[in-house]
């Protein structure tokens, strides 16, 4: 596969960048973006400081994009994420957010006019409440020559002990949409997969939350009552499952004890020291809000032996190790999103980039598998299978969950 042309358009942090790097063994030929992004797209351009990058909003590119194979994308999806529940300016197909989609895929079709234009998305895009936004992106396709398709999977398939559930859209130029491999890789459990980890490397020892699990009481009632170990206990009820300490309490109908409990022995505990807050007028308030049938949101440590949920910002601050009585830190997260050792997105590890800049990474594993699909489809692979787009449909729908396909009428 040496010797392929390709770019990447908002690149951010890098994992997409580096998983096309790793299938094509070759480093992209530019980087381009707007205003906005230079923070955000800061990791990849000092990680490859010979590859060139380019605002588009300011710079003359003095790049050539003829010859050139695909371009990769990661735009934003917050709007796509909220599609299912919110309406207004700032939600759905018409969203400021999801602009980026639409503007990226009008820059590149028109002016790169590669073989294949591609990107990482919400799962949102595979459902009905995503149809809008392929809608328009359609539109785009269908201005430029390009077919168009979407593939919905999860990182725990590519090899990853992590649970994301993503999705991948596809701009193939003409009027053959190729029915891409589906994937379900061995993966090492969670325990193992950390234990590997080189405790050497830069960020190892960085963590977000730096008290230990057991500081939050109601784990520490938890552990008193069953007399458990720390990793018994997450071996007993997170052996293939993400559990949080609260549910729990609530699922065995613990509640009432543990009130009693904070009350007898650490009523004037401090859960937070910003606030003040006691750990018994939590719990109060999390037995006031169960017993109206409300959700609560802070559930406390969150939990599994083995495989994480997703990486975003929520679980770099509630997701706990399996083995060890501590939250895990700043390099392991990386490592669950496929990051290279030698990736520091920062000049310094006393600045650590936020842990929002890791949730929007793609995981390296996963764009690397979908860039092999890409590649034969580059490459005329005939062991291909493909559908021709004769307007009968609107698209191509493949879901490596259940390992299906769908046409998808308009």
């Amino acid at each position: 596969m040496k010797g392929l042309n390709w770019g990447t358009i908002i690149p951010l942090i890098g994992g997409s960048a580096i998983g096309c790097f790793e299938a094509t063994g070759t480093l992209p030929k530019f980087h381009l973006s707007f205003d906005g992004f230079q923070t955000n797209d800061y990791g990849i351009v000092n990680y490859w400081k010979d590859v060139p990058y380019y605002n588009l909003d300011h710079d003359t590119v003095n790049s050539s994009f003829e010859g050139i194979d695909f371009v990769n994308s990661v735009c934003p999806c917050a709007a796509l994420c909220r599609l299912n529940t919110s309406t207004g300016k700032m939600h759905g197909a018409d969203a400021p957010q999801n602009n980026w989609m639409y503007k990226s895929a009008e820059y590149v079709l028109s002016t790169i006019k590669p073989k294949v234009y591609w990107g990482e998305n919400a799962p949102a895009l595979a459902g009905e409440n995503g149809k809008p936004v392929v809608k328009k992106l359609i539109e785009i396709s269908n201005k430029y020559g390009y077919s168009f398709s979407v593939y919905k999977t999860s990182t725990i398939k590519h090899g990853l002990p992590q649970k994301r559930d993503r999705c991948f859209y596809f701009f193939w130029k003409g009027d053959k949409i190729p029915v891409l491999g589906y994937f379900d890789r061995e993966r090492p459990l969670l325990k193992d997969y950390l234990l590997n980890i080189d405790k050497d490397t830069p960020n190892f020892e960085d963590h977000f939350i730096k008290e230990k699990p057991t500081d939050f009481l109601p784990f520490r009632f938890l552990l008193e009552k069953e007399n458990l170990s720390y990793s018994e206990f997450i071996h007993k009820y997170g052996q293939d499952t993400i559990q949080s300490i609260m549910g729990i309490i609530f699922k065995n109908g613990l509640i009432d004890e543990l009130v009693s409990w904070t009350e007898k022995y650490h009523k004037d505990d401090i859960m937070t020291q910003k606030t003040g807050r006691t750990f018994y007028d939590y719990i109060l308030y999390a037995k006031e809000k169960y017993d109206n049938g409300k959700g609560l949101f802070n559930m406390g440590p969150v939990f599994c032996e083995n495989y994480s949920p997703a990486v975003i910002s929520k679980t770099c601050y509630s997701f706990i190790h399996p083995t060890e009585d501590r939250y895990l830190s700043y390099r392991e997260y990386m490592k669950l999103m496929g990051m290279p050792d030698d990736f520091i997105p920062n000049d310094n590890n006393d600045n650590l980039v936020p842990v929002g800049m890791i949730g929007q990474n793609v995981p390296v594993n996963t764009v690397y598998d979908m860039c092999w699909e890409v590649l034969r489809f580059i490459n005329d692979d005939e062991t291909l299978e493909y559908i021709t787009n004769d307007g009968s449909f609107l698209y191509l729908l493949q879901n490596n969950l259940n390992q299906k396909y769908f046409r998808i009428a308009a």
